[in-house]
């Protein structure tokens, strides 16, 4: 079989690596631009948009350390902690809860860093990942938890045209 000569020559490792990398980009980086437009536009959520360049930059200096440890992956706790952040992530998605969305991160990371590389791995990147938890908005602290969800647009249901048992109160 002839390779083509000007095909580039990629390790196995660092394609498996560069794979995941992708993929949490074409995840993630929709709900990076959304937060940059809306979320971390506020005084009280600036901060995330300067916790993710951190964290890059924490993820880049331990990646030499990532990619020399000798990999023993562990598939099963892996597998699960992957699935169950992607469980966050489409639920968020569907439901359309961004926070849901930049909480499943860091289960979705721990189950690729887990299936790449096993325990050696999550070894060298545990900070860069716990990290990732300021990035994450807590609306409800400090605040009224009522008013944590935002109503939806009932639009004519609290007008009096509607019966009384449809109708609802007034705002306060």
């Amino acid at each position: 079989m002839k390779t083509l000569p000007f095909a580039p020559s990629i390790d196995p490792p660092l394609a498996q690596w560069l794979v995941a990398l992708a993929g949490f980009s074409a995840m993630y980086l929709p709900i990076y631009w959304w937060a940059f437009n809306t979320i971390w536009q506020t005084d009280e959520q600036a901060h995330g948009m300067i916790i993710l360049v951190v964290v890059c930059w924490l993820f880049w200096q331990q990646s030499r350390v990532m990619l020399a440890a000798t990999p023993r992956p562990a598939p099963i706790p892996g597998g699960m902690a992957f699935a169950v952040g992607l469980l966050i992530y489409f639920v968020g998605r569907a439901l359309n809860i961004s926070i849901l969305e930049l909480c499943s991160q860091i289960p979705v990371l721990l189950g690729a860093l887990l299936i790449l590389g096993g325990w050696p791995v999550l070894r060298a990147a545990w900070f860069p990942l716990t990290y990732i938890v300021f990035m994450v908005p807590c609306q409800t602290v400090g605040r009224r938890p009522d008013r944590a969800i935002e109503e939806p647009d009932l639009g004519n249901r609290r007008t009096s045209t509607w019966p009384p048992a449809i109708r609802l109160p007034a705002r306060a």
